[in-house]
Parts: C-alpha cells; structure tokens; sequence
C-alpha cells in the first residue's frame, strides 16, 4: 500500500512538471532600464504595425488609425499589454518615442492612454488614477516626450515592487504613433534622446530560465518525541504598576485647502463666473480635452462653437483639491465667419485622388462629402478617398460641416482634374504630372513625375500660376513662398527642351491656410 507521504510527494512532482510558465513573454529589467519595442505584442483593435515613415526602430511602430477617444470612459479601445518584471524595486518613469502622423498641430493626434494596473503613486509626483492621458508636443520627428495633465506637463512616474507587472496602453487620438517604450529608475539613470534611442531591448525571460527550480525531495516520516513532564513554574511576586505618563495629542501636518468650486452660468455664447481664489482657471472641454488657462482676474470666457465645456479651478495642492465646475452646455449653431476647412487636394492617378481637410473648432458636427452637387458619404474623417474616375476629367467636391439637428454650418468647394491616360501610369497624357503639398499660410511646393518624358533629351521646367509664370527649374520640384494666407492657387508646369519643345502638365489648385484668429 501506497503511504501518504509517498502519495504527496508523487503529487508535488507532477504538478512542478505540468503548470505552465508564468513568466513567458515577460520583459526583464536590468540596471534600472527596461526598454519595449511598441509593435511587440502586435497590433490589437485599430492599431495598425506601419513602417512607412522613416527612422522607426525594430521591426516597424504602433500607429492608433481608429477614431478619437477622448473620454476617460471610452478609454481601453485596443489595449496594448505588455508584461514585465521589476528586479529592483524603485521609482521608474515612463517615456516613450512616439510621433505626431497628422496635421501640422503640436496640440493634436498626439497622445495616447496608457495605465499602471500595480503601479503605486509617489510623494510628491503627479498622482495617476486609472487611464491616464501621456501626449507629446514635437512636430515632424520621433520624440522622447512623454508628460501628463494638459498645460502643466508633469512626468509620469511610478513605484514599481519587485516581482512581474504589466504596461497597458490604449488608443486616444488618431495618428499617434509609438515606437519605443521605455521604463527607467530616474534616480539613477541618466536621459538622453541618443543613449535611448540606441539601447537593445530588454531581453524576455521565458519557460527555460524561469522554472529551473530544484526537483523536491520527498520528506522523511517523522520519528514522535516524547513528551516531557512540566516542570511547575513559581509564581511571582506582582510588580507594582507605574503612574502612565500622558501622550501629547500631535499636532496634525497642514494640508492643502480645497480651490473652491466655479459656479458657471452660459449667456449665449459666453460662460461666466464669480471671481474666486485660485492659481489659474482651466477650460476644457466636456470630453475632457484642455483649451486654455486663464487668470483668476477673468470671469467671462467666449465658447468658440457650440458644445459642451466645464472649468477647473487649480491651487498649489494635488489635483485633487482643485475645483471642477459642473459641465454647461453652449448651444450655438453658428460657427465664426472666418473658419475654413482649408482643404486641399492630391491627385494620384487618371482614376483616384483625394481631398483634405482641417477640422474647425466645433464639437458634436460631421462632414457631408459630395461630388459634382451627389452625395457621396458623410463621417468624422478629415480626407476622402475617390477612385473608380475619368482619365482628364474635371471633378468638383464639396465639404460641408453639419450638426446634429441636420443644419449646415460650413459649405466649402475645390476642384480637382485627373490625370489622363499617357506613357506612363503615373504620369498624365503629356507625360508630365504635376502634384502639390501646402505648408502653411504663405508657403506650398509643388513635384512633378517626368517619367513620361523622352529621358535622351535634358528640360528646363516653368512653373505657372494662374497662367503667369512665376519660377524656373532643373529639378523636380519648386518651394513657393510669399503667398497670401486663405486663397487657392492654380499651378501647372511646362518641360521645355533644348530644341524648345514644350510639353505641358496637368493643372491643380492649392489653398493656402487661413489667418489664424486670436
């Protein structure tokens, strides 16, 4: 027969043989420094893995193509996680290398959410609850920039125990990008773009190094002791009991004293308030995204479109003491006389093109598209796709900004001429195709594809606008300045070679950005 102690010990064998690694795919910090690949643990939800913007590290970077998502409670679309394990407890911070892929704004498509499930807050460090929103304000490059709470940029820093923990992060706005992820013991490692930029990943610990455990020896059947006689104890003498001594009551440590909360009230398009005392006055959104800040002094705040706002009144203590006002509501339909949509358009072939567009200061609206006066679709993005065209054929869009009770607010127009069907795809029926980007308020540069030209014979390009011309070159392309801000512009391009023969390309209309308004 079988003894129990022979029965357990063949139990503890087994299960040490057959319970699954807890610790495969887990990240490893070594002196201080974890460093991620962001498209490590593939693309979950409306992530997408790209590589088409140079300069990534690894095998490519995280790019968040779903819609925005602003509110905390929406927060976790596509939860990126990534587990790891701390050998050195201490205060890590996070960085990240991250990317603005839209728009020309330092403000927009540039943050995600990102949230510590075992992370603990530290003294004296912005406290994190939940998601928290970590954005960037670089243009045009990979950055190692990562701050939290809007307007004051605080780090985002946690205390980390030793043992495993996970990183989770989620979409919040389209077209972040995210390459690197770094986590690292700030009291003793030193920060700098090229040192985090070319350290390797962290190595992964997985079933081969985690379990190498010793093989359990079965233990023995203890032999009984035998139990000895008592001994009496004598009784003591009791000692007298002393006179306490009273404790001081001490005395409590000062706290922050709560910022009162604003009491706002709407009128028309204004919010208003009674003076109070605080540090500065945040407004938000009531998706919660920050505006501006403004001084205490200041009880009246114009809303730029209708929608929904609150204020937040802050003070030298933890967020948690400022003031947050209710959310109010600004209903008007109206959008200011100068917001444009600025749009743009790219044609790529003799069948497609697309039209761009800047999305106006105005919540709780969508875009109309039409083609030629026929609706076409309606959404929240801000291009459109259009394929399936005629070769040389003249196309007018329409981009119009309506709120939900239906009304239109904004109507704008632009035109666009495919290109025909010629030498080469990618080129129009002259063999010159002209294409254009627009930079600012007063800048655009203009490309063009010659490979449909005789390549024997050398050309000088002449750049027109509007039937004048205004340039002359060697290259493929031309920066044009000096331009007037909120007008469209008609280029086309003539190749002239030696013999003075002259083959000239498609025409396009550019639309240069409007006047910013205070």
């Amino acid at each position: 027969m079988i003894s129990v102690n022979t029965l357990i010990f063949r139990v503890v064998v087994l299960c040490f043989f057959f319970v699954p690694s807890a610790f495969a795919n887990t990240y490893l910090e070594s002196d201080g420094i974890l460093m991620l690949e962001a498209e490590s643990q593939g693309a979950p939800g409306d992530w997408d893995i790209e590589r088409s913007i140079s300069g990534y590290s690894g095998t490519g970077y995280l790019r968040w193509n779903g819609s925005d998502s602003f509110s905390e409670s929406t927060a976790g679309r596509g939860t990126v996680i990534y587990k790891f394990r701390i050998q050195r407890a201490g205060n890590y911070q996070l960085r990240w290398r991250s990317r603005i892929t839209r728009g020309n704004s330092g403000s927009e498509h540039n943050d995600s959410w990102v949230r510590f499930p075992s992370g603990k807050n530290i003294s004296g460090e912005q406290s994190l609850s939940g998601w928290s929103k970590v954005y960037m304000n670089t243009l045009n490059k990979w950055a190692w920039q990562s701050s939290t709470v809007d307007n004051v940029g605080r780090s985002v820093r946690q205390y980390f125990s030793a043992g495993d923990h996970t990183i989770q992060i989620s979409g919040r706005s389209s077209g972040h990008a995210i390459d690197r992820i770094a986590l690292y013991r700030y009291s003793d490692v030193d920060f700098s773009d090229s040192k985090f930029n070319t350290l390797p990943g962290s190595a992964t610990v997985d079933d081969s190094t985690s379990d190498d455990l010793p093989t359990p020896t079965p233990t023995p059947t203890p032999t009984p002791t035998p139990t000895p006689t008592p001994t009496p104890t004598p009784t003591p003498t009791p000692t007298p009991t002393p006179t306490p001594t009273p404790t001081p009551t001490p005395t409590p440590e000062p706290t922050s004293e709560n910022v009162a909360v604003p009491s706002v009230s709407v009128e028309g398009d204004d919010i208003t308030w009674p003076a109070i005392d605080a540090t500065v006055i945040n407004v938000h959104r009531g998706t919660g995204e920050w505006l501006e800040s403004l001084p205490t002094s200041q009880t009246r705040w114009q809303a730029p479109a209708a929608g929904t706002y609150y204020l937040v009144a802050t003070g030298d203590g933890s967020w948690e003491t400022w003031g947050r006002s209710e959310t109010v509501t600004v209903a008007s339909t109206e959008l200011d006389s100068d917001q444009s949509l600025q749009l743009s358009v790219q044609v790529y072939s003799d069948s497609a093109l697309e039209v761009f567009w800047n999305s106006p200061e105005t919540p709780d609206t969508f875009f109309e598209i039409q083609r030629n006066d026929e609706r076409l679709t309606s959404g929240t993005q801000r291009s459109f796709f259009d394929d399936g065209l005629q070769p040389g054929t003249r196309y007018d869009y329409s981009i119009l900004v309506v709120n939900v009770a239906g009304d239109v607010l904004l109507r704008e127009q632009i035109s666009a001429t495919t290109l025909g069907g010629g030498i080469d795809e990618s080129a129009g029926d002259s063999g010159l195709a002209l294409s254009g980007e627009v930079y600012s308020q007063s800048a655009v540069e203009l490309f063009w594809n010659v490979a449909g030209l005789d390549a024997s014979r050398s050309h000088t390009y002449q750049v027109y606008a509007g039937g004048e011309l205004v340039g002359e070159s060697e290259g493929r392309s031309l920066f044009i300045e000096n331009l007037t801000a909120g007008t469209a512009y008609e280029y086309s391009v003539a190749a002239v070679d030696e013999q003075g023969n002259r083959t000239v390309s498609n025409a396009i209309i550019l639309n240069t950005y409007e006047v910013d308004t205070p």
